[in-house]
């Protein structure tokens, strides 16, 4: 793979890969090799400017190539959700970490390229400061830039349509499988949890985000409601690894699980929706 020719797109995808082994979970997934014109490119891509990308390539020029992948990737960190209704935001925070590294390295180690300075408190405190702001942006009933969205009570976590505008916003440039073309667009596909034709089909339009170089959100649930949400962020053949925001662990979900109503997130076993991109979804 031509790093330098893919960009942002290849560092996004290298973010997300998985490596197969070790029984359904893992702790953390280290980065396949990635060098640091491929970071450069992809923060310059996620749009910082001059300054912070002299700061972001300063700072990479003290972290050995061997280790650089690590540094970065916030899947190998265990990143759990600081509440019981978080679970939506942590999982928008990593994504966020996932598409720019400029991000990812104040996250995961308190260096903001930005300002070059260094963050007085360790990644938990980060990684709760994150989950509240996001949790408040998507829960609000206006955003930053002023477009307004259907208010949603905190007490209830994340709603769909505020994960499809932030997925929108932060993965909605990275082009598919690496190309160029039109940005993508998140939207919600609601799940019959008891039909096999609609799991079916959401498994199939996860998948196919994946295989585009990009994310996946999945709300599941019990009998009732969706309870949770989780982030598919790979897949290895047609095991899905997915980020469960509950114990930090990466989750290896095979897809016939979801499509046979087996497959079991954060203890709830019932999927009630996805977010992908729109151009995956009927009509």
């Amino acid at each position: 793979m031509e790093w330098a020719a893919l960009g942002r797109a290849a560092w996004a995808c290298a973010a997300r890969a998985q490596r197969p082994g070790g029984g359904t979970t893992a702790a953390s997934s280290p980065l396949p090799p990635v060098d640091r014109e491929a970071v450069l490119l992809a923060a310059a891509a996620a749009g910082h400017d001059g300054p912070t990308l002299h700061r972001l390539a300063q700072r990479l020029r003290t972290t050995p190539p061997g280790e650089l992948s690590a540094l970065l990737d916030p899947l190998s960190r265990q990143l759990r959700q600081r509440s019981g209704t978080t679970c939506g935001s942590a999982c928008l925070v990593t994504a966020r970490a996932l598409a720019d590294p400029v991000y990812a390295l104040w996250l995961l180690e308190g260096f903001d390229a930005r300002t070059g300075r260094h963050a007085g408190v360790d990644l938990a405190d980060r990684f709760a400061a994150a989950e509240r702001a996001v949790h408040a942006r998507t829960t609000a009933p206006v955003l930053p830039g002023g477009r307004w969205q259907v208010p949603w009570p905190r007490a209830l976590g994340t709603p769909p349509w505020a994960v499809a505008t932030e997925l929108t916003r932060l993965w909605g440039r990275v082009p598919a499988d690496g190309r160029t073309g039109p940005a993508a667009r998140f939207r919600t596909r609601l799940v019959d949890p008891d039909d096999v034709g609609s799991r079916r089909a959401a498994a199939e339009a996860v998948a196919a985000a994946l295989a585009g170089g990009r994310v996946a959100a999945l709300f599941v649930g019990d009998g009732a409601a969706p309870r949770h949400v989780t982030l598919a962020v790979g897949a290895v053949g047609p095991v899905l690894a997915v980020y469960e925001p509950g114990s930090g662990d990466v989750v290896r979900v095979p897809s016939a699980e979801l499509v046979g109503g087996r497959a079991v997130l954060g203890g709830w076993d019932r999927l009630w929706a996805v977010v992908v991109p729109r151009s995956l979804l009927p009509g």
